[in-house]
């Protein structure tokens, strides 16, 4: 991994650690549906005009797009990855934020590749249940148990609203384990930048029904009137949108992408790793999540996120000649994706070239 790759690594990890503490700041003046689709709206409009000007310059990927997108399967792969990629998990981690801290949130977060493990096996080919998976997966679910009931290390037991937190992230990691496992299944053809793009879309338009449904006919009791939160909701608020809804989602995703390219996909799930780092260090920097904690519950917390991590390392875990041969050939894909690329630059001439030098 070069100094780019690594560069562009620990900035993605670091954004979608991130994104909890800005969902929490978003979340003391947003309901949690209309907090998802306001996100959701900035970040889709930023990968729609990522994705006019990539298929303007791009007569392969205008042709892929015009090919794929209108079919009617093809559109209902996006609404199911909108679904339970976006719309849920986004809800479900807003919702949570509002009684629990950030930094738990991102941790409980991380378990997302645990879920895979248990939802793979019965849909993908190759992926197959053995003992250190399982090992894995105990330790992974031993670590958010460890987690969740870190205030009874001092005798006390969670409240109620903090097991509703904690539930609802799980749950959230479960629906992005789901949209995982779909979208290895059946997004294989289409091209990444328009399947991220059509899925932020139809997530948008999900969640808009749910806000219209419930935030503005009855709005929440800690807000006074319809679209009251919308009109006084302090700057603060909407900057948190703005973050989530370029860092979190565009930014979020052209470095998924590159990462995805150069290092290929077995290393840069590695970036899952760094989730909790960033996620627990920005809430108590910037929200003082461990003020008034005790040593022992501040223990027990990251105790419980090395033991989340432990399990995703067991569960992904390959013997050694399989794991060089992944390697191996995701390095040789990428080299091929790249080769590919420049022979489009080659056929597309200048006006590639112009556009490319005009965006710096």
């Amino acid at each position: 991994m070069g100094a780019w790759e690594l560069m562009a690594f620990v900035t993605l990890g670091a954004i979608w650690g991130s994104a909890f503490l800005f969902i929490k700041v978003a979340d003391r003046h947003f309901p949690p549906f209309s907090l998802v689709m306001l996100r959701l709206a900035v970040g889709g409009l930023l990968m729609l005009f990522m994705t006019t000007m990539a298929a303007y310059y791009s007569p392969r990927l205008r042709s892929h797009m015009k090919e794929r997108l209108f079919d009617m399967s093809t559109v209902f792969q996006l609404f199911f990855m909108g679904l339970f990629n976006n719309a849920i998990p986004f809800t479900l981690v807003a919702q949570a934020e509002q009684t629990i801290n950030s930094g738990v949130a991102s941790v409980l977060d991380s378990t997302i590749p645990l879920f895979s493990a248990v939802i793979a096996p019965f849909f993908l080919r190759g992926e197959q249940v053995t003992i250190h998976r399982i090992g894995g997966l105990a330790i992974g679910f031993a670590g958010v148990v460890v987690v969740s009931l870190r205030k009874m290390a001092e005798g006390r037991e969670p409240s109620l609203a903090d097991v509703d937190g904690y539930t609802m992230v799980t749950l959230a990691a479960a629906s992005y384990a789901v949209a995982s496992v779909f979208g290895r299944r059946f997004l294989t053809q289409l091209d990444p930048l328009p399947a991220a793009t059509g899925q932020i879309i139809a997530g948008c338009m999900i969640v808009t029904m749910g806000a219209l449904a419930f935030d503005y006919p009855n709005p929440p009791a800690k807000f006074e009137s319809h679209w009251n939160f919308m009109k006084t909701a302090p700057s603060e608020g909407y900057l948190s949108i703005l973050y989530l809804g370029i860092a979190s989602t565009m930014v979020a995703y052209l470095l998924f992408f590159y990462l995805l390219r150069t290092i290929g996909s077995v290393r840069q799930t590695m970036v899952g790793f760094l989730l909790p780092f960033f996620g627990i260090i920005e809430g108590v920097i910037f929200l003082g999540e461990w003020a008034g904690v005790s040593h022992l519950q501040r223990f027990v917390e990251v105790l419980g996120a090395f033991m989340i991590m432990a399990g995703i390392t067991v569960v992904n875990r390959k013997p050694p000649a399989l794991e060089e041969d992944l390697v191996y050939g995701e390095e040789e894909s990428a080299g091929e994706d790249a080769q590919l690329l420049d022979e489009e630059d080659a056929e597309g001439g200048g006006k590639r070239s112009q556009g490319r030098k005009g965006g710096g």
